[in-house]
């Protein structure tokens, strides 16, 4: 009856020995029952054939004890286990009272499929959820949230944290004159701008209309002034764009910041670059 079953039967005996498995099993961990190999022995079989069980390791000695270890570490264990052939197994061990061990393995490759478009649909929904529509940069939930966090990072761990506001100047005459398709065409470009200027570790989002906000860590603010400059730089606009100039704030977290304290001081000192003629940048 359980020769024929659709999921690995397998009976190890006290000593970890094989003493029945049915085809499933078999088949799977490439291994004869009739042939009484340890548990030992069918896992270094696995390794050395590149059969059965998948174990990427060039230590199969560790290997091995560390999965003994965990093996007969509580009366029943359950784990996933993905094989050499490209499937997944659920697998289930249970000590008997005699100390033997019944195993018991179903595919899940279907499941575990599932549950890589779930992950998938997931991922590009947070994705979305974080980006604003136009310039593919991050939105302003995402970065006030993640200026939250910043600001406590840097309180923590006593680092610089540096965030600039900016303003694309005398936008709604660029989208009077031009119209809304090459004022769009603008933040793009803007944007990806900014993309191409800041690290990894930098966060840019468009947090208004043609507003953008910088969260810039463990950046001196002569680094921000840089690339301000160069952002500034006639050369670094597109030619086929109408002309357009940018001003911007720029403020350092001091130890006693709150995000909202934070945000206000360089709002401040954007509204200062903008009354002070445009086309500049003023810090704080």
């Amino acid at each position: 009856m359980f020769d024929h079953a659709a999921a690995g039967i397998a009976w190890f005996d006290a000593d970890d020995v094989l003493r029945y498995a049915n085809r499933w099993f078999e088949s799977s961990y490439n291994v004869r029952a009739a042939d009484n190999p340890s548990w030992e022995d069918m896992m270094r079989n696995c390794h050395a054939t590149r059969q059965g069980v998948l174990i990427d390791t060039d230590d199969i000695d560790g290997w091995i004890s560390a999965v003994q270890l965990r093996r007969r570490s509580r009366p029943t264990r359950s784990f996933e286990s993905d094989l050499t052939d490209g499937r997944w197994v659920w697998v289930v061990e249970t000590i008997a009272a005699g100390g033997g061990v019944l195993t018991l393995a179903s595919d899940i490759s279907d499941l575990k499929q599932r549950e890589v478009v779930l992950q998938k649909n997931y991922d590009h929904v947070l994705h979305v959820s974080h980006r604003d529509a136009l310039t593919g940069l991050y939105n302003r939930r995402y970065a006030f949230e993640h200026l939250q966090a910043a600001v406590a990072a840097s309180v923590t761990g006593n680092t610089t944290l540096i965030l600039v506001m900016i303003d694309i100047d005398q936008f709604k005459a660029c989208n009077d004159l031009h119209g809304h398709d090459v004022g769009d065409q603008v933040l793009r470009d803007f944007a990806e701008r900014l993309r191409s200027g800041i690290r990894a570790s930098d966060v840019a989002a468009r947090i208004g209309g043609e507003e953008f906000l910088l969260i810039m860590p463990d950046l001196p603010v002569s680094g921000v002034a840089m690339l301000l400059n160069r952002l500034q730089a006639p050369e670094s606009a597109t030619s086929n764009l109408p002309a357009y100039t940018f001003s911007a704030g720029v403020t350092a977290a001091r130890p006693d910041d709150s995000p909202e304290t934070l945000f206000r001081r360089t709002d401040r000192a954007l509204y200062a670059a903008k009354n002070h003629g445009r086309n500049r940048y003023v810090i704080v």
